[in-house]
């Protein structure tokens, strides 16, 4: 017999996390709103992790455990959104902890604001053994601006971790898509911007673990790239372009050449990605993935393309921001 959808669906991707899934497993099951589930799919984890998670699945009935083989956290996470039953689905990744209001705060808001389509909140940063390291400044509530056609696109962003959205609004997505690994979180907030107006809270609703495995200190070139093309990825679906072909051709860890100028070719004269591309490498100050020795290498490129037509207003107000950020001093390394 089955049971009734619960209220709220949670759903995390387990690896190899023997350190830190439980409080992560049990941060949910604490919640004050006791009307959920918790979906778990593990990765193929190792015998100290699965122990773990079969004795947290046996003791309470509303967590459940799908044992994998390896997949990668993209298809385990898609896996573990298509189990999803609730009105609302959330995530919280293995080595993160929630906040024990977190699901209370967050639904009360989205069940008074029903355009609303997600929902995120603060972090609160702690070290690997869970002591605080610094609060994320409390900005005031807002709702988030989604402007992918803006010079550069304006990204709505919740970390994923925070994440609480409509069923309705995840189904539209599509999930999470592999090509963007390692800003998969970035890509989904796209997805469901579109979907309907996001909103971050003023509070703090998770605490989120800093250590180096995490995937943003391991994966940074993948990730930046990966951030970038979904962003062009934004800006094509505003625009009522197919990206699909392009998107099908990315191998994450690869050469993202090829998808930034087929990008070129699908937007030409409808968005200016030379324009962002180099602005792009100026803010994250990465110029080596645009293959400059250093920030005075591209600030000539960037002095070359502001010469350039068309010259909107919004594209060289771009440039020059850009330019001023390769006066800065340092440069993260490729």
């Amino acid at each position: 017999m089955t049971t009734p959808a619960p209220r709220v669906s949670m759903f995390m991707a387990s690896y190899n996390g023997a350190a830190y899934v439980e409080a992560a497993v049990r941060s949910i099951l604490d919640q004050t709103v006791r009307d959920l589930e918790l979906i778990v799919v593990d990765d193929g984890s190792n015998a100290p992790t699965l122990d773990i998670l079969r004795r947290l699945a046996a003791s309470d009935a509303r967590m459940r455990l799908v044992e994998n083989v390896h997949l990668g956290q993209i298809g385990t996470l898609n896996h573990a959104l298509s189990l999803c039953r609730g009105a609302f689905f959330g995530r919280l990744d293995h080595d993160d902890i929630a906040l024990p209001d977190r699901l209370a705060r967050q639904l009360t808001y989205l069940e008074s604001h029903p355009d609303v389509a997600a929902v995120g909140g603060e972090l609160e940063f702690v070290d690997a053994d869970g002591n605080p390291i610094a609060q994320k400044r409390a900005d005031p509530l807002k709702r988030l601006r989604y402007q992918p056609l803006a010079f550069p696109p304006k990204q709505v962003f919740l970390s994923g971790s925070t994440v609480l959205a409509r069923k309705s609004a995840w189904d539209r997505t599509g999930g999470f898509r592999a090509e963007f690994a390692a800003a998969e979180d970035r890509d989904i907030c796209w997805l469901l911007a579109a979907q309907g107006p996001v909103v971050r809270l003023p509070a703090s609703v998770v605490r989120y673990r800093v250590h180096t495995s995490n995937m943003s200190l391991l994966a940074r070139r993948t990730q930046l790239y990966s951030q970038f093309l979904c962003s062009l990825s934004a800006v094509a679906a505003a625009l009522g372009r197919d990206d699909t072909e392009i998107r099908k051709a990315i191998v994450p860890g690869g050469d993202y050449t090829g998808a930034i100028e087929e990008y070129r070719v699908l937007l030409d004269g409808l968005y200016p990605v030379e324009t962002y591309r180099l602005f792009f490498l100026a803010r994250m100050r990465m110029w080596t993935l645009g293959n400059y020795a250093d920030g005075k290498a591209l600030a000539h490129a960037i002095s070359a393309h502001w010469r350039e037509k068309p010259f909107s207003p919004a594209r060289l107000r771009t440039l020059w921001t850009a330019w001023r950020y390769t006066r800065r001093k340092s440069a993260v390394a490729d």
